[in-house]
C-alpha cells in the first residue's frame, strides 16, 4: 500500500480509508432515510455502531476479492443500499409505513397507482439525488485513489472470518433488556413495530430482521404464558354513559322483575382447552395457545346482549373515514350516526403494519394483524368462524361483500370468500366506473337491489372514494364535491380530503333512502369503522381539522366508530376503545354465540378494562396512557396505579399480539372447529 502522496507527505492507509468511507456511506443513507421519514430517533448511536460493523464486513470481504471483483461489490452495495432507502421513501411517503420482503414479493399491484408513484417521486427528488451520492464518490474517486489490495489472497481467510465475527457482534448491541418488546433486542427478534425498528436499529437493521422472520419463528412460548388482567375489573359506567341504546319498541324490565336473562352469563364457548392441551401434547406451539386460552377471561353479558337480534347488518370499512370528516351541516346522516348511534368519544384506529388490508382485517376479524404479512391474505385458507359473514351465514342470513376497487388487491379475491361472503368488485361482478377512486355512491345504487328484498340480510362494504390522494386533481371524487368546501377556511389539501368524504355521506344516504322505501330502516343495524387514520394528510394538516397541534404519538391516530340503528336511544361509550373492538361489540349486540376469549378486541359494553394498543407497544387505559418510546406512564386524574402496572400490562399486550399471530400461523380457530356453531364458508 502506499505510504506518502507524490509530495511526500504520509496518509492514511488504503484499508482505513475504504473502512472510513464505507462506514460514512452506509451511516449517511441511514441519515438521509431518518431525516427524509420522521424515524431519526434516539437509537442514532446504535444505527451508527451497526453501520459500522457492516462497513467493517463490506471491507473484509472486498478484501477477500481480486480487485475488478473487489471494485464491483464495493459498488454494488454503495447502489443496492440507496437504492433500497429511496424505494421504502417511495412507499412511505404513498402507505405511512414501510415495505417488508412480504410486501415487496407481493408488490406489483403498486403500479395501480403508477402516476401517484411519479408524481411522489418527483417531489422527493432531492432525497433520492443525495442517497446516490456515496455511490458516486467511489466511482469517480475511491475506487482509484484508495483501490483494495492488489493480492487478496493474504486476507481472505481471516478476513472473511472476521467479516462473520463482526456479524455475530452486531447482536450484542440488541442484547440490554431483552425481555422487553420495544428494546433493541426485542425489536432485532421481530417484536414491536417497523417505525420503532427504523428509529432504534436502522432501516437496513430492520430489514435483515424481517428477512429472519420470514424463516425463524420467534418463541412466543414467553408472552403467550400471561394472559391475567393485572387490575380487577372496572365497573360498567367507567365505560358506559346510559341511556341505553334499546330502541324505543322493545320493553325494559323494572328493578322488581325477575333478574335479565343475561346476568351472570359470559360470552364463550364451551371449549375444554385443557384436554385440548393433553391431545396436542407433541405440538408444544399448538399446547401452548391452548393453555394461554384457557387462562383469558371471557367477557361478560349485559344488558346491552342480542338488543338487536335478528337486525340486518350493514358492516363496513371506510377507505381513510375520521370524526374530523364528520360535520352537522355538511353530513348531516354521519352526524347523525355518530351522535345518535353509539357515540365513541375516545376512538382509535392504531396504524397497522400493512395500512388499508391490516386495518380492515382488524375491524373485521376482531384480531390484532400479524406483522410483515398481509394478515388477510394468510388467513384465506383458515377457518375463520367469528367474521360478520360466517357467523351470520350459519343463521340462515344472506351475505354479501363488496368493494368498488379491483377485486383482487391485497387477495381479497380470497379472503373475503372465505369470510362466508359472495364477494363482488371492480372487475369481478360489480361494474363501476373507471375513476381514481372509483365511487362509493355507485357502489351501493348497484349492488343494494342484490340483497335488500332478502331479509335476513348482511351486507359488508369496503369503501375507495375516500382514498388519498388529497388534492382536486388526483382525487375524482375530491373534484366532484368541490364546490361543497370551497368555502372552509382550510388549506386546498385538507378540503380535498373533506371532499372525498362526502362521497361515503351520499352513499350511507342512498342506502337509508332504499332502507325506509323498504320499510326495513328500524331492523337494520349499521356499523363501520375505518382501515387507518387519514394518513395521507400531513400532521400539520391534521392538526388544521382538530384545531390545535396535534400530539402524534396518540392524538393523531384518533378516528370514529359508528354502530347505528333508526329508532335507538343514543348511548355513550366514554371508554377508550379501538376498531378491534367492532366486531365483539357487535357479535354481543346481535346476541351472537361467540368466545371472546379468542377475540383481541372486547365488547366495550362489558365490565372487561378498555385496553387500546399499539404496534409499538404504547397502550390507553381507562387508568391512563403509557408511551413506549419515552418509557413515561401519564395516570388519568385521580388515578393511582401500582408499581407493577405498566410491566404488567406490556405483558398482557404481548400475549394478545402473540396469540393472534399464532392464530394465523396454525390456523387455530380450525383446530378447534368442532367446538364452534358456525359452519365453514362453502
Amino acid at each position: 500500500m502506499k505510504a506518502s502522496d507524490n509530495t511526500g507527505a504520509r496518509r492514511p492507509p488504503d484499508a482505513l480509508v475504504r473502512l472510513a468511507y464505507f462506514f460514512l456511506s452506509l451511516f449517511y443513507v441511514e441519515l438521509i432515510f431518518g431525516i427524509s421519514t420522521n424515524t431519526l430517533g434516539d437509537g442514532f448511536w446504535r444505527v451508527a455502531l451497526l453501520r459500522l460493523c457492516g462497513a467493517a464486513i463490506l471491507l473484509l470481504v472486498t478484501m477477500a476479492l481480486p480487485r475488478r471483483a473487489a471494485n464491483a461489490v464495493a459498488m454494488a452495495a454503495l447502489v443496492l443500499f440507496p437504492l433500497i432507502a429511496a424505494a421504502q421513501l417511495i412507499y412511505f411517503r404513498i402507505f405511512s409505513t414501510f415495505f417488508t420482503l412480504f410486501s415487496a414479493g407481493n408488490g406489483a399491484q403498486v403500479l395501480e397507482f403508477f402516476w401517484f408513484v411519479v408524481e411522489v417521486l418527483g417531489r422527493n427528488i432531492l432525497f433520492i439525488v443525495l442517497l446516490a451520492l456515496p455511490a458516486l464518490g467511489y466511482a469517480l474517486f475511491i475506487k482509484r485513489a484508495f483501490p483494495p489490495p492488489e493480492r487478496p489472497w493474504r486476507f481472505a481467510g481471516k478476513g472473511l472470518s472476521a467479516a462473520c465475527l463482526l456479524y455475530l457482534v452486531q447482536l450484542l448491541i440488541y442484547l440490554p433488556c431483552a425481555k422487553d418488546p420495544t428494546s433493541p433486542f426485542g425489536l432485532a427478534m421481530g417484536q414491536g413495530d417497523a417505525k420503532t425498528s427504523v428509529s432504534e436499529l436502522g432501516l437496513f437493521a430492520t430489514m435483515q430482521v424481517d428477512m429472519y422472520s420470514n424463516f425463524v419463528k420467534p418463541d412466543a412460548s414467553q408472552a403467550l404464558a400471561v394472559a391475567a388482567r393485572p387490575e380487577t375489573p372496572a365497573p360498567p359506567s367507567a365505560s358506559v354513559a346510559v341511556p341505553s341504546p334499546v330502541p324505543s319498541d322493545i320493553p325494559v324490565s323494572s328493578p322488581s322483575e325477575a333478574p335479565p336473562a343475561w346476568l351472570g352469563k359470559y360470552n364463550e364457548l364451551d371449549i375444554d382447552f385443557a384436554a385440548l392441551a393433553e391431545e396436542s401434547a407433541a405440538n408444544k406451539a399448538l399446547t401452548q395457545l391452548h393453555n394461554y386460552f384457557a387462562g383469558v377471561e371471557p367477557t361478560n353479558q349485559n344488558e346491552y346482549t342480542g338488543i338487536f337480534k335478528g337486525y340486518n347488518l350493514i358492516y363496513m370499512t371506510c377507505e381513510g373515514f375520521s370524526h374530523l370528516a364528520v360535520d352537522r351541516e355538511r353530513t348531516p346522516l354521519l352526524y347523525k350516526m355518530q351522535h345518535e348511534g353509539v357515540c365513541f368519544t375516545d376512538c382509535y384506529n392504531p396504524a397497522w403494519g400493512v395500512s388499508t388490508t391490516d386495518g380492515e382485517y382488524a375491524s373485521c376479524m376482531g384480531l390484532l394483524p400479524k406483522p410483515g404479512v398481509w394478515s388477510f391474505y394468510k388467513s384465506a385458507a383458515n377457518y375463520v368462524p367469528f367474521t360478520m359473514g360466517i357467523q351470520l351465514k350459519s343463521l340462515g342470513y344472506r351475505t354479501n361483500a363488496y368493494h368498488n376497487h379491483t377485486y383482487d388487491y391485497y387477495r381479497r379475491d380470497l379472503s373475503h370468500p372465505n369470510m362466508g361472503y359472495d364477494y363482488k368488485a371492480k372487475g369481478k361482478g360489480l361494474d363501476v366506473k373507471n375513476t381514481w377512486p372509483e365511487s362509493d355512491v355507485e357502489m351501493m345504487q348497484k349492488t343494494v337491489d342484490e340483497y335488500i328484498g332478502s331479509e335476513p340480510f348482511h351486507a359488508y362494504y369496503m369503501t375507495v372514494s375516500g382514498h388519498l390522494q388529497y388534492t382536486f386533481t388526483g382525487n375524482y371524487q375530491s373534484g366532484k364535491h368541490r364546490d361543497a368546501v370551497a368555502d372552509l377556511p382550510y388549506s386546498d389539501n385538507v378540503k380535498a380530503y373533506l371532499a372525498c368524504q362526502m362521497e361515503l355521506e351520499y352513499a350511507l344516504e342512498y342506502i337509508m333512502e332504499r332502507l325506509e322505501e323498504a320499510g326495513i330502516a328500524e331492523r337494520t343495524l349499521f356499523a363501520f369503522a375505518a382501515d387507518h387514520y387519514p394518513y395521507g394528510l400531513t400532521p400539520d394538516e391534521i392538526s388544521e381539522l382538530e384545531g390545535h397541534k396535534i400530539d402524534q404519538s396518540f392524538e393523531m391516530y384518533k378516528n370514529a366508530m359508528i354502530i347505528y340503528a333508526k329508532g335507538m336511544e343514543p348511548v355513550t361509550v366514554d371508554a377508550p376503545v379501538s376498531s378491534i373492538d367492532l366486531l365483539p361489540t357487535v357479535s354481543n349486540l346481535l346476541g351472537l354465540p361467540y368466545d371472546s376469549r379468542l377475540l383481541s378486541g372486547r365488547d366495550v359494553f362489558s365490565d372487561s378494562p378498555p385496553l387500546v394498543m399499539f404496534t409499538n407497544r404504547s397502550f390507553i387505559t381507562d387508568k391512563g396512557v403509557y408511551n413506549s418510546k419515552t418509557k413515561a406512564f401519564a395516570p388519568r386524574e385521580g388515578v393511582e396505579v401500582g408499581p407493577d402496572y405498566v410491566d404488567e400490562m406490556s405483558r398482557l399486550i404481548e400475549g394478545k399480539f402473540a396469540a393472534a399471530a399464532k392464530i394465523i400461523e396454525l390456523d387455530y380457530f380450525g383446530k378447534i372447529a368442532e367446538y364452534l356453531p358456525q359452519t365453514r364458508a362453502e
